[in-house]
């Protein structure tokens, strides 16, 4: 699990959906040891300003390790601001 941005480890909140299995987490790494089967891996970001990812149809098959890259991409940032909003009418429309 990385930054996107720049392949730095990220702290986030991994999840194998349809499964409740957590994962064990070590500095940029994530693993968990599931059945054989077809699953979707979310990653969701530990801190704000980031978007999270998802990877589906990671392929598992009995006795074999598998992996999956997702990495967390910043999200836009926006203000909008109106400082007239006091006055009972605003010029903004």
């Amino acid at each position: 699990m990385t930054f996107s941005s720049s392949d730095q480890p990220a702290a986030a909140h991994i999840q194998v959906l349809a499964l409740p299995y957590k994962p064990r987490r070590m500095p940029g790494y994530y693993s968990v040891l599931v059945p054989a089967g077809v699953y979707t891996v979310q990653a969701l970001p530990a801190q704000p300003g980031y978007r999270g990812s998802r990877v589906q149809g990671i392929q598992v098959y009995a006795d074999r390790t598998v992996q999956a890259d997702l990495g967390l991409t910043v999200a836009p940032r926006m203000l909008s601001s109106d400082a007239d909003a006091w006055v009972a009418e605003s010029h903004i429309t």
